[in-house]
């Protein structure tokens, strides 16, 4: 029996935005750090086995010790942390009442919980995966205060309950990663862009752009001139909104490779 395995390669997706439709403030930079404390039982039929049963609250304790860091960056190792708190301010231009303010996270583990001038805007487990909160309600021109909190104990009942026992064990690397910031966008924006490469018969991208409204539209381009990717040679291209054949003004571009795979047997 042939059998064929095809594999689209999105190996990296960027953003870049335009000052016209979208404002970004990067929030990297000196952050306020502090440990937290949890809440932990015997879990059932677990010998020893700890699971969190009770969310550690947005802000911390009153004696929480607070320590400058630097994100992104690796925060200091304290066996049988579980919880990070993390805060800084920034500053907001005014926006307008068409415009949504969203903070974007390029990569944090494992669940993680925002407030916003005391107003909590997100709580999710994106357990490394880019994600992102509207904080519109909550922020405001001027100085805001942001506060996040990381947990390296997943919700027992949440999407990643099957994983709750391995955050034990590679408790040093939760926290925030990558890049935070915040963007100003029009209510209207693109949310996301899939991307599907195919190499026979000839080059080809299909990518599925998908808008704040709900809907989304399919765009196909052919690719006649690119190279295929391999670990010895990385080929990548960028494409912009524009180049997928898409008219709409914002500015968002995705980078792919281009590769498949096959086997017969």
């Amino acid at each position: 029996m042939d059998a064929k395995l095809f594999l689209p390669l999105l190996l990296l997706a960027t953003l870049s935005c335009s000052a016209a439709y979208r404002e970004t403030v990067d929030l990297a930079g000196e952050w306020e750090f502090a440990d937290g404390s949890r809440t932990v039982t015997k879990a059932d039929g677990g010998a020893g086995a700890k699971v969190s049963v009770v969310q550690s609250e947005l802000p911390p304790a009153a004696n929480a010790v607070w320590k400058k860091v630097l994100l992104p960056g690796v925060q200091p190792f304290v066996p049988e942390t579980v919880v990070r708190h993390y805060r800084r301010t920034f500053e907001l231009p005014e926006g307008g009442p068409d415009k949504v303010v969203k903070l974007v996270f390029d990569k944090a583990f494992y669940r993680i919980r925002v407030k916003v001038n005391g107003t909590e805007v997100g709580d999710a487990e994106p357990w490394g995966l880019a994600w992102e909160c509207d904080a519109t309600k909550a922020v405001k021109p001027g100085r805001n205060a942001l506060e996040v909190l990381i947990s390296n104990e997943l919700d027992v009942n949440g999407p990643w309950k099957s994983m709750v026992k391995v955050s034990w064990s590679i408790e040093s690397y939760f926290g925030i990663r990558r890049g935070v910031r915040a963007e100003i966008r029009p209510k209207l924006h693109v949310t996301d862009v899939r991307a599907v490469t195919k190499v026979f018969p000839k080059p080809k991208l299909t990518a599925v752009v998908s808008f704040s409204d709900g809907t989304s539209k399919t765009y196909e381009k052919e690719c006649p001139d690119a190279k295929l990717w391999t670990p010895d040679t990385p080929n990548l291209y960028t494409y912009s909104l524009k180049d997928l054949g898409c008219d709409f003004p914002d500015d968002f571009s995705i980078r792919v490779g281009f590769r498949e795979l096959d086997w017969s047997g």
